[in-house]
């Protein structure tokens, strides 16, 4: 695979015009793209639509990256590993060890388009295997 075509993603981000843009783009892609300005909709979203991947901003207020993380292994396993991580500060200490410990790929603020997707194929297809 080496496209968007056909698949279903969510993107999660407090940033409407990071949201915005990110989205936009996969929908060009040929994705089917709902998106989610915190993790309490994403969960809605999730609860209704099953997706093949989402793009998950980091820091948000209220529940963040990780705590979404930590809900979607109780609730929906088989989505953890489908999980992009965007963040801003990958460097930091918290941020780092929680990466640490986990095998989902993320990409550092200000990404470019390109690679996100590029990211998203990559994962798709190791999860083939």
């Amino acid at each position: 695979m080496d496209s968007l075509r056909g698949l279903r993603g969510l993107v999660i981000d407090d940033e409407s015009p990071v949201l915005a843009f990110v989205s936009e783009y996969l929908a060009l892609g040929r994705a089917e793209i709902d998106t989610a300005r915190d993790i309490e909709n994403a969960l809605m979203i999730l609860g209704k639509k099953e997706v093949d991947f989402v793009v998950c901003d980091m820091k948000m207020p209220g529940i963040d990256g990780e705590g979404f993380y930590r809900i979607l292994g109780e609730k929906i396993p088989s989505l953890q590993k489908r999980i992009i991580f965007s963040a801003g500060d990958v460097m930091g200490r918290n941020t780092k060890a929680f990466f640490n410990s986990i095998k989902n790929p993320c990409i550092e603020k200000p990404f470019d388009l390109k690679h996100l997707k590029e990211t998203i194929v990559d994962l798709l297809n190791s999860l083939r295997r």
